[in-house]
């Protein structure tokens, strides 16, 4: 919700008509749009590499009246890892980028959530089949499994840490949660039993 009473969403879409324009050309392109209390458009932008598929996943308010976005990015970047990367940045309401950078390595990961937390920064979390990169540390040295990624950046956009959790099997993070003191919770499943999981009842819980 904005201060106007309107709402702002973020998506995806291949579409260059109707309540879309700006595509970039044929590939997935992330969608932000903003409408009003009566659910009129006020205005929409899309994002892209220009080199693949771009898709939008969580949005947050960041400071002074822009948006923060979590999604993933198949090429392109400031990251120069092939495949796709969890991908955050700043933008205002003119489609202005202020700032951007990525989370991932030469594997597969895509994007679940995006926290804003009490000093300003932020917390992504997403899924990775990578082994290298910020996926060092990946419990399946295969690259077969995912495993959950988690990063932070500062209220800039500079990167402060990333780090892999899970086990040996699928295990994906879904949302954040910062207690008032500080501390952080991560939900997600887990299909693993072994590496950070313990205490499973059964398959993908």
């Amino acid at each position: 919700l904005t201060p106007d009473g309107g709402v702002v969403v973020v998506g995806h879409t291949k579409s260059n008509d109707g309540d879309v324009s700006g595509l970039s050309g044929t590939a997935w392109d992330i969608w932000l749009a903003k409408v009003d209390s009566a659910g009129e458009l006020v205005w929409q932008y899309c994002f892209d590499s220009g080199q693949g598929n771009d898709y939008g996943q969580a949005i947050v308010h960041g400071p002074g009246g822009t948006f923060t976005l979590l999604g993933h990015r198949q090429y392109g970047g400031p990251c120069p890892w092939a495949n796709y990367k969890l991908i955050v940045f700043n933008v205002d309401s003119m489609g202005q980028t202020h700032w951007l950078n990525c989370f991932g390595g030469s594997g597969f990961e895509y994007s679940e959530s995006l926290l804003h937390t009490m000093d300003g920064g932020y917390l992504v979390a997403g899924a990775t089949m990578s082994t290298d990169h910020d996926g060092i540390g990946n419990h399946d040295p295969t690259g077969t499994y995912y495993d959950a990624l988690l990063g932070r950046t500062n209220a800039l956009g500079i990167r402060e840490w990333a780090k892999v959790m899970g086990g040996s099997l699928h295990d994906v993070p879904k949302g954040w949660a910062e207690l008032p003191n500080g501390d952080l919770l991560m939900l997600g499943w887990a299909g693993s039993s072994d590496g950070d999981i313990n205490n499973t009842h059964g398959d993908e819980e």
